[in-house]
């Protein structure tokens, strides 16, 4: 097991889009070609890219720019709802 990685700290206007989502959308990770995506389960690491077994998904490229923390060399994925505690 890896240590425990250290909560990043949200920037304004990344909390704010966070706080805006689907209620669903329990994830966030970064495909090894930057794009960003919000998942609904889980999902893992396959090759360059991040999978789950639902279907409930979606591509969050228009803010590719921010959540710089969110790397595709992080070993699990982020959960919306720790990033958002205060």
């Amino acid at each position: 097991m890896g240590e425990e990685r250290p909560k990043p700290e949200l920037k304004d206007n990344e909390r704010a889009i966070l706080e805006s989502l689907n209620p669903r959308l329990e994830w966030i990770a970064r495909d090894a070609d930057g794009a960003l995506w919000l998942y609904e389960e889980k999902p893992i690491k396959v090759n360059d890219d991040w999978y789950c077994k639902s279907l409930f998904y979606m591509c969050f490229e228009m803010y590719d720019h921010l959540f710089q923390f969110i790397s595709f060399e992080d070993e699990k994925p982020y959960n919306i709802k720790e990033l958002l505690e205060e």
